[in-house]
This record gives C-alpha cells, structure tokens and sequence, in this order.
C-alpha cells in the first residue's frame, strides 16, 4: 500500500508539472492543486489517513512536479525543441527522477518496494 501512493504521488507529480508547463499556468498553482487533489483522493477513496498520504506521496510528488516544470521550460528556452518532444522528454525525465528517488527511500529508510 505504501509502494503504491508513492508510486502514484511520482506519476500525478509529474504528469502535473508537464501540464502546468503545456498551459501556462505557474508551476506553484499546478503544484498546489496536484498535492490537493493527491491528498484528497487518498484520504476519500483510499483507506489512508491525511498525515501517512502527506508524508508517503508529499515529497515525491513536489520533486517530480518540479523537475518536470523546470525540464520543460529548459527545454523550451535553450533547446528550441517542438513542443510535443519537449513535453515528453520533460515528463521522461521526472519520472526518472521520481523513481530513482523512491529507489533512495527503498534503501535509506527501509520501505517495502519490491
């Protein structure tokens, strides 16, 4: 169970900064709004508490958010790329962020990812 709100905090993380990119629409707003929907979805459909959703998914889901948002408007400014290629690669690279991140917490603190 905490392999898989985690696994989903990185996928709605970075999902979000991509499309918040994609739109306009400032990273903070986006972020904020993933985090409350991730929170919200846990805690009403999911059997967890507030606190254990906020902890698991919190900082995955703001580091991928982040990343992706970061990648995308590199890419846009430096790289000139289309922007279809710019908004896959972004979202490439913040789940790979993501889930090396998850890997760290596997091996730092002993969570039950296998």
């Amino acid at each position: 169970m905490v392999a898989t709100a985690a696994v989903l905090a990185v996928m709605v993380g970075a999902l979000t900064g991509v499309l918040a990119w994609a739109m306009k629409v400032n990273l903070f707003w986006g972020g904020a709004c993933a985090v409350a929907a991730y929170l919200a979805t846990l805690t009403l459909l999911g059997s967890y508490s507030f606190t254990a959703a906020a902890v698991v998914g919190g900082p995955p889901l703001i580091l991928t958010v982040v990343t992706s948002g970061v990648t995308a408007r590199f890419l846009e400014a430096r790289a000139k790329l289309w922007r279809p290629v710019t908004a896959l690669l972004a979202l490439v690279c913040a789940l790979l962020v993501g889930f090396l991140f998850l890997v760290l917490l596997r091996h730092a603190l002993g969570f039950p990812f296998r």
